[in-house]
C-alpha cells in the first residue's frame, strides 16, 4: 500500500480563499518566504507526481506545497 499526502497552504482561486477578507490574504502572503499564495498548478503538479512511475518507491511521505511558510 503506498499513502503520501499532499498538505497545500492556500490556494488562489479556491473557496477557502474566497471567503476570507483582503487583510488576511495579505498576512498570509506576506508569512509565506516566496511572497504568493499558491496556484492550483502548484498543488496538481504534486499530485500529478505522486501519481506518476517517478515516484514508484515513495511511501509514507508529506508534500507541503505552502511556499515555504512552514519548514519541516
Amino acid at each position: 500500500m503506498t499513502v503520501n499526502v499532499v498538505e497545500p497552504g492556500l490556494v488562489e482561486d479556491t473557496r477557502m480563499v474566497g471567503v476570507l477578507d483582503e487583510e488576511h490574504k495579505q498576512r498570509q502572503v506576506a508569512a509565506t518566504p516566496l511572497g504568493r499564495l499558491a496556484h492550483p498548478g502548484d498543488v496538481a503538479q504534486v499530485v500529478a507526481f505522486y501519481a506518476s512511475e517517478d515516484n514508484a518507491f515513495m511511501t509514507g511521505t508529506t508534500a507541503a506545497v505552502n511556499g515555504e511558510m512552514s519548514m519541516y
